[in-house]
């Protein structure tokens, strides 16, 4: 599923959001069972199994882990606070940067990581 800057930045928080950072940031594989965002991911360290997706959109500690993941492949992060607004920007180099200013750091952090990925680099 591609979908548009404007289709992810019109994209209010909430579990529609944090299931494509999980599935695109993340690189986990994620369903809905009833009301529960589920997520999996193989690891050497752990064992395969569903968890609760985190609420990416909305908890900065759980953006975090977005953060986290997109520095270790080697992207570039910025915020910055403005009045009540905040801008995430990802960037590997000049000429892709990805920037997003919304009303929280969350929901920033979501969308910048999701246009770096789906147009302009890759999660692994």
């Amino acid at each position: 599923m591609t979908l548009s800057r404007e289709e992810i930045l019109a994209m209010p928080s909430g579990r529609e959001l944090d299931a494509l950072v999980a599935e695109k940031v993340m690189g986990w594989n994620v369903k809905f069972m009833g009301d529960i965002l589920w997520g999996w991911m193989y690891s050497e360290t752990e064992r395969n199994r569903w968890y609760n997706v985190p609420k990416f959109s909305a908890d900065i500690s759980a953006a975090w882990k977005a953060v986290e993941k997109m520095k270790r492949n080697d992207w570039v992060f910025v915020i910055n606070s403005i009045s009540e607004e905040w801008t995430a920007l990802f960037y590997l180099d000049r000429i892709h940067e990805h920037e997003v200013t919304c009303n929280s750091a969350p929901e920033a952090i979501c969308k910048a990581a999701l246009l770096a990925i789906m147009n302009g680099g890759d999660n692994q």
